[in-house]
């Protein structure tokens, strides 16, 4: 009978069985597949050894055969999850790291090479402080040793001012089975977009309180000279301007006033010859 296809799956095996017996006279943990007289398929383990008889030829092969299929299947589900796994870690957003209890790097995914501008090669098995911060050793700050002490998430927004990101970072305890920390999740996301916006919205209140001020002051005088100061004030304070004057124009002579100044722009006013009553025909000025 063809023993090769009729009982093993992959013939080859058994092929690379009858060398592996010729060459040493013994196997140990021979894994391969069978048939079943049902057509189905099961893993077996082999322990063969060479008998020769008083002239040291081979005349057969004792040992045992063992069946592992139930161990082939939890190896391969294993593996399975291992890979959905990796998949998942490297598919997820924000940067990722596994963290020792020292806080040196043992797994990192793709995007944190993206987030800090680092090949892996120079993130792996290094500390924590020394890839984000440079330093050479745990900042003041540092979540991770925060985390230690809490046993609960830390987190905190950093400012990567060289590469101009910000950064927010976050760390989880991984507890063991006595219940005591043996590392870390550490989670970086880049938050520079939600910054800007931010920045903006502060920014646009901030000029919303500011017309409310000079509508304010504005309803409370009635001179305009006093109204220009309180604007001019305003704006100095609250805006990068570097000179503010308020002007009067005489359509009558065709000239500019100078009726006030910011109180920041006396100095450069006087350089400049611009005092408070200035007169300046129109074609002379620079507006």
């Amino acid at each position: 009978t063809d023993i090769e296809r009729q009982l093993y799956v992959n013939p080859e095996r058994r092929s690379a069985l009858k060398r592996l017996l010729e060459e040493r006279g013994v196997v140990q943990g021979f894994e391969c597949q069978f048939y079943r007289k049902d057509g189905s398929t099961i893993w077996v383990s082999m322990s063969l050894r060479a008998v020769r008889d008083a002239n040291g030829v081979v005349f057969c092969h004792e040992g045992f055969v063992e069946d592992i299929t139930e161990r082939k299947r939890a190896e391969e589900a294993l593996e399975a999850a291992l890979k959905d796994w990796q998949n998942t870690f490297e598919a997820i957003s924000d940067g990722l790291w596994i963290l020792d209890l020292e806080g040196r790097v043992v797994r990192s995914n793709g995007r944190v090479e993206r987030l800090l501008g680092k090949k892996r090669e120079d993130i792996l098995g290094r500390c924590c402080y020394q890839v984000v911060h440079g330093a050479p050793d745990f900042i003041e700050s540092c979540v991770f040793q925060r985390m230690k002490q809490t046993h609960t998430r830390e987190w905190a927004e950093l400012e990567d001012q060289e590469r101009g990101v910000w950064l927010q970072v976050a760390v989880d305890p991984i507890y063991d089975k006595s219940g005591a920390i043996e590392g870390a999740v550490h989670v970086i996301r880049d938050i520079t977009e939600h910054k800007r916006s931010e920045e903006r919205l502060q920014q646009q209140l901030m000029r919303i309180s500011l017309l409310s001020q000079i509508a304010r002051a504005i309803a409370e005088r009635q001179d305009l000279e006093s109204i220009f100061r309180v604007v001019l004030g305003r704006l100095e304070e609250h805006l990068p301007i570097d000179f503010g004057e308020g002007l009067l124009f005489d359509p009558q002579t065709d000239t500019l006033t100078v009726a006030a100044r910011g109180p920041k722009s006396r100095q450069l006013a006087g350089k400049l010859g611009l005092a408070e009553g200035k007169v300046m025909p129109v074609d002379q000025t620079i507006l």
